[in-house]
């Protein structure tokens, strides 16, 4: 749900670098003359609470003075790739207090935990995860499958076998015109000869063609097979120094796999009961699509739950350059 972009300068959310810690920021002045939502906002379909879009004008005011995520955050971009979902949500505390939750999608500046956000339910960011570690052997595979690729031999054997297809076909093609050429001449003289010669001669005749139409299909399948070994000896190279680079392509697709079934396995989900649930058991014989849980609204969620905070009302908004050229929304 898009929050139209504030055009007059407020208070900006503060992080005590002493106090980093501290994830439940104080809501502004202004909240305390507004009435709180009867129900948690519907995720789907709803209205920014006012609170809600106090709190998140906040937020945005923080972000404009992040030097540091400007260019991945930069208003001025016009790269598709620029911009960020973020989310807020209302919460009250044991003693009844009430205060606001920041989340932002994904990773900003290659870390996805910062201070005064919420942390993700797994730091696959962290140079000793498994995701890290898997990611550089998946990147040495890249590129070992990269330096095949381009090795010199391997793309003149390609070069090879396209010419020795080019030449064999055409060569194939040649033979069967041939054929079909003596195939006419043969025609030619039957209906010449059923006029002008005797019916011994014509049959004599009849029979000559026929053991020529016989030696050249013999023929032709001989000059066609042989024509094919030419081709086949090119593509056997080639396939042959493909092999190694399909089977790395294999291994690291199922690295790939392993790891996104071992991230999974990182996320485990409460609700408002405290009751725990697995990534892959929400989304039951559906396979969860890759981020899941990374969002900010399961970061909000996850987040108050575990800390026995009562959810009052939640809004995410995009920070960056708008998809749609028209709207004036962020």
């Amino acid at each position: 749900m898009a929050i139209e972009k504030e055009t007059h300068k407020r208070a900006e959310m503060t992080i005590n670098p002493s106090d980093k810690d501290r994830l439940i920021h104080a809501l502004p002045k202004e909240a305390e003359n507004i009435t709180l939502p009867e129900k948690f906002t519907f995720p789907f379909n709803y209205q920014p609470h006012a609170l809600c879009v106090l709190a998140a004008e906040e937020l945005q005011a923080y972000l404009a003075q992040k030097e540091e995520w400007q260019e991945e955050l930069s208003l001025e971009g016009n790269n598709e790739r620029v911009g960020k979902m973020f989310g807020v949500m209302i919460v009250r505390d044991s003693h009844g207090q009430l205060g606001y939750l920041a989340a932002f999608s994904g990773a900003i500046a290659g870390k996805n935990q910062w201070p005064g956000f919420v942390p993700t339910l797994y730091d696959r960011w962290d140079p000793n995860s498994f995701f890290k570690i898997g990611e550089q052997e998946l990147n040495a595979i890249n590129e070992e499958v990269v330096q095949r690729e381009n090795d010199p031999a391997f793309r003149v054997a390609i070069q090879e076998m396209e010419a020795l297809r080019i030449s064999g076909t055409a060569q194939i093609e040649a033979f069967r015109q041939e054929v079909k050429d003596r195939k006419a001449e043969r025609r030619a003289k039957r209906a010449e000869a059923e006029s002008t010669l005797s019916e011994e001669a014509y049959s004599k005749l009849l029979h000559e063609a026929s053991l020529e139409s016989q030696a050249d299909r013999k023929w032709l399948k001989g000059a066609i097979k042989q024509e094919q070994k030419r081709m086949k000896i090119g593509e056997e190279k080639v396939e042959a120094m493909r092999a190694p680079i399909l089977a790395l392509k294999e291994a690291r697709r199922e690295k790939s796999n392993a790891i996104q079934q071992q991230i999974f396995d990182q996320y485990t989900f409460l609700n408002a009961r405290g009751e725990k649930k697995e990534v892959r058991e929400i989304f039951g014989e559906e396979l969860p699509p890759a981020g899941a849980g990374d969002c900010a609204g399961p970061r909000l969620l996850q987040y108050a739950f575990a800390q026995n905070l009562s959810p009052i009302a939640m809004a995410e908004f995009w920070y960056g350059p708008s998809r749609r050229p028209s709207s004036e929304s962020i």
